[in-house]
């Protein structure tokens, strides 16, 4: 490939030169510049195969094209297709989404996660599939999803946690060989920041009334004072056993099969979740417990308050008054980032001080 100055009749021009499948192809100009702008056009197309393509017969021309229409009405990758073909891979089986949530939950359950985990999956997918359940994964649009999300009216939390759980679901499928579209829907739509007002803690007087009244609840006063005052989750709470807590060392273990990570930790317990814990179970606090039972017992003997503001308030009051992000973390089983992003400042450090000296119930002062 080259440009020659040549001479022919007194006259000069130039030659452009190049290759095609072999076969030479030449071009003529009078003007140097438009020699050389042709050189660097061919040079380009060469690395990109401009050159061959435009060397094909007009029929292959149209079915390439044709099948380039094909792929991006699939949204999916022509070339990673030929690929799989030449691989005889087999093609992406379609799925609808009711069928794609059946399969993912009983593999999930299979491998023994969590039953709280599966609930918090199959709520989600319940309420994406009264929409989406006939609808195949690889025909599910980033404008549907979208405009689904906002006719929920979900807070900024429950907003992330149905779009992670739908995100999950995808490359799940996607993993098994499911045909789930070239573009992830989910993944396009950004999250929603979370406002402190999402994060819902108990004032110290709420918190106050609500152990008070736990503890004279056999199915709810140990559980309470574990995620209130010791910073477990509730699933956490309700599978530790009488054995897992040592009052003497001051210490509560969460088994790795009762954490949500399915690690070890132990907590440290403060004098407040000391004399709270050995109240409760002097009065017959139950451990472990079934949700259902501890459920029941809850909504019949305690106020009604927002979804995890017990362990909300944990986090937020043992920050406050501790000031140490890392033993906070350490002690909820999170990571510093997220105590970081969601707890950081949401309670004055005075009324920190008041929360870890919560006094006896009334009941109990003697």
């Amino acid at each position: 490939m080259a440009i020659r100055k040549l001479k022919q009749d007194g006259r000069t021009f130039y030659e452009v030169c190049w290759f095609v499948k072999g076969e030479r192809q030449r071009k003529y100009y009078k003007n140097p510049s438009r020699a050389a702008a042709k050189w660097r056009a061919v040079r380009k197309a060469k690395g990109n195969g401009l050159a061959e393509f435009d060397a094909l017969p007009d029929d292959d021309k149209v079915l390439l094209f044709q099948a380039w229409q094909r792929a991006v009405k699939g949204e999916y990758d022509l070339l990673a297709a030929c690929m799989a073909y030449e691989r005889e891979e087999e093609p992406a089986k379609p799925i609808q989404f009711a069928e794609a949530q059946k399969v993912f939950l009983a593999a999930k359950k299979a491998k023994g996660l969590r039953p709280e985990s599966l609930k918090s999956y199959r709520s989600t997918y319940n309420q994406f599939g009264a929409k989406f359940d006939n609808v195949n994964l690889d025909g599910i649009k980033t404008e549907q999803v979208s405009d689904w999300l906002d006719d929920q009216h979900y807070s900024a939390i429950r907003f992330n946690r149905a779009l992670a759980d739908l995100g999950i679901l995808r490359r799940w499928c996607k993993a098994q060989g499911y045909s789930v579209g070239r573009h992830d829907p989910f993944k396009k739509i950004e999250p929603r920041l979370i406002d402190q007002a999402d994060v819902s803690i108990l004032t110290v007087e709420q918190a106050a009334d609500y152990l008070a009244k736990a503890v004279e609840a056999p199915e709810c006063a140990a559980v309470t004072v574990l995620v209130l005052l010791c910073g477990l989750r509730v699933s956490e709470a309700l599978q530790t056993r009488p054995q897992d807590i040592d009052l003497d060392d001051g210490i509560v273990t969460v088994r790795g099969q009762a954490s949500k990570l399915r690690a070890r930790r132990i907590c440290t317990l403060q004098p407040l979740a000391i004399h709270w814990l050995r109240l409760a179970l002097d009065k017959g606090g139950l451990l472990p417990l079934s949700q259902s039972v501890y459920d029941k017992a809850r909504r019949a003997s305690l106020p009604a308050i927002p979804a995890n503001s017990l362990r909300h308030s944990f986090c937020s009051y043992h920050l406050a008054h501790f000031k140490n992000i890392g033993q906070t973390a350490e002690e909820a089983g999170n990571s510093p980032e997220m105590l970081a992003k969601h707890y950081k400042e949401l309670v004055r450090p005075k009324a920190a001080a008041r929360f870890w000296n919560i006094g006896q119930p009334l009941s109990c002062a003697d």
